[in-house]
């Protein structure tokens, strides 16, 4: 007689111990993830020992209530794994191998709202595709919106992670290493998205492209943040952001980006035409907050095109002190928030900081901010908004003339070639109406305004490194600013100007501010601020 009692209280007693914890090597299978796939059938936990590792053809089926656990270091070989909605793998080392071309790795293709109570999972998860042609490590899809990724690595694919509508993820130390593209975040079709995801501690290392997002639908893109990444030896870009239907967004708190460039021009990564720089930037609105630029050769390290706007709050690095930090095209502008304490030149600023505290040079030029100001010093002592040329070696003619809105300024007529700081040049001669007696800081500040579209020079003679090369727009006045700290004592500083090209423009200058003061001390601070955030020019005359 049979114990109906027992024998549903066992077949319960299984069922648990099934869901509870369950050994890949107790099932049958031809490989690992044959034995993985009739294990998962029943859910819970599924344990893979390195007993099981080897090389695998079978195509991966894990369902949303599987939990994988690798206990080992072992190596297990696979192609693709479809995971489900809500499915967890973790490992304690084990590594997965890529086994051919065109893999897609690890996928999760299946959507999911944030208002739910679970999440897709991957914890310690280590991915090497071994350099296979069109291979990608990791790829979330479907707008999935409960992704968490601690402490896992993806090398050496075609594609290291992307996210396709993925957002509100978080991803905690996640190295990519030595992939053409490490991270990719793309909108979707059906539903945009590609937002709102967290990133601590990324490491990008030795890529071709670290990280690129880019809106590829017409939904629109919000911000992605990145909190202390190291986006270190990336060929041609650390990071390129494209938007769409209108600029994406990105925020990018710490962190010290390094080595980067050195590999090709550009790179064109699904239909996306990539430049060489740490960060480029293509309709796009990037905030960098707190970071130290440790590149040292890379320039630009900001590439800003198509109405992007940068944002620099509180920067400071720089090693090249003849480099652009900021490239801008004539559609994208740069702000600066903040303290501001880097090397090279920062291009089409229309925000100037508060505070310049570089150890050597600052070269910016923007936007015409002026106002009138008897109280702030000025060492020029001549006419600051009608400055008298010095000479005009090479130069065809020098004339005061009338601007609608500055009034009388100073106009040279270059000749058709290119000038230099020895010909075709203006020179205002020593700027600085009496020589320090101590070591100083010094800031130069002056419009300019040409005749037609050219390059222009603006620079102290004999010193390179205040050399700001401006790209003047016909008939738009631009505010050049040269900085410079612990200038020497009985020096001078003579300011000259010449064409780089031979367009032979007639070029206007006016409101020549230029501020003498002891280094670091609270009134140098003081008043540079006041020069740089209101364009503060002492007329010196009632």
């Amino acid at each position: 007689m049979v114990n109906r009692k027992a024998s549903t209280f066992a077949l319960l007693l299984l069922s648990a111990a099934l869901h509870a914890e369950t050994s890949a090597a107790n099932f049958p299978g031809r490989d690992w993830i044959a034995k993985v796939n009739a294990a998962a059938t029943h859910g819970g936990t599924i344990e893979i020992p390195d007993s099981i590792a080897g090389a695998a053809s079978t195509l991966g089926t894990i369902p949303s209530n599987a939990i994988l656990e690798f206990t080992g270091s072992a190596t297990f070989s696979f192609c693709r794994i479809n995971l489900g909605q809500f499915s967890k793998i973790y490992s304690r080392g084990a590594l997965l191998q890529m086994s051919g071309p065109k893999c897609g790795g690890l996928r999760q293709e299946n959507r999911a709202i944030l208002q739910t109570t679970d999440k897709f999972i991957l914890d310690g998860v280590r991915i090497d595709c071994g350099q296979q042609p069109e291979s990608t490590g990791i790829l979330i899809g479907a707008n999935h919106a409960q992704i968490s990724m601690r402490d896992v690595t993806v090398a050496n694919c075609t594609t290291g992670l992307q996210l396709d509508g993925a957002q509100f993820g978080e991803f905690s130390n996640l190295s990519l290493y030595r992939n053409q593209a490490g991270l990719k975040i793309y909108t979707t079709m059906n539903g945009g998205g590609g937002n709102s995801n967290a990133f601590y501690g990324l490491k990008a290392v030795g890529n071709t492209v670290g990280v690129l997002i880019a809106e590829t639908a017409s939904f629109g893109m919000g911000p992605d943040y990145f909190i202390n990444p190291s986006l270190l030896s990336n060929s041609v870009a650390a990071m390129a952001v494209f938007g769409n239907a209108g600029p994406a967004e990105v925020h990018w708190y710490g962190g010290a980006p390094e080595v980067n460039g050195g590999g090709a021009a550009s790179i064109n990564i699904d239909g996306h035409l990539i430049k060489q720089a740490t960060l480029y930037a293509n309709l796009a609105r990037i905030t960098l907050s707190e970071v130290e630029v440790a590149e040292a050769k890379i320039s630009p390290v900001i590439r800003a095109e198509n109405s992007s706007a940068i944002t620099l709050d509180n920067i400071s690095g720089y090693g090249r002190w003849d480099g652009t930090l900021v490239s801008a095209d004539r559609t994208s502008t740069t702000t600066l928030e903040g303290r501001l304490d880097v090397l090279g030149t920062i291009e089409n600023v229309i925000a100037y900081p508060q505070v310049l505290a570089s150890p050597a040079y600052v070269r910016i030029f923007g936007v015409p901010v002026i106002s009138l100001n008897h109280e702030i010093p000025n060492a020029f002592a001549g006419d600051p908004m009608r400055p008298h040329p010095a000479d005009i070696k090479g130069s065809t003619s020098t004339s005061i003339t009338r601007d609608p809105l500055l009034g009388s300024v100073t106009t040279v007529q270059h000749a058709q070639r290119r000038g230099s700081q020895e010909n075709n040049r203006v020179s205002f001669g020593n700027v600085i109406s009496a020589h320090t007696s101590v070591e100083s800081t010094i800031a130069v500040s002056i419009l300019l305004k040409a005749s037609v579209d050219c390059d222009y020079v603006i620079s102290g003679y004999g010193d390179g490194y205040s050399t700001v090369h401006v790209p003047l727009v016909a008939g738009e006045w631009t505010r050049t600013v040269i900085y410079k700290s612990k200038f020497p004592s009985e020096k001078e500083f003579t300011l000259v100007g010449w064409p780089d090209d031979a367009s032979g423009p007639a070029v206007s200058f006016s409101a020549l501010q230029v501020l003498v003061e002891l280094t670091n001390s609270f009134a140098t601070r003081g008043s540079m601020g006041m020069m740089l955030t209101t364009g503060s020019v002492n007329p010196n005359h009632p």
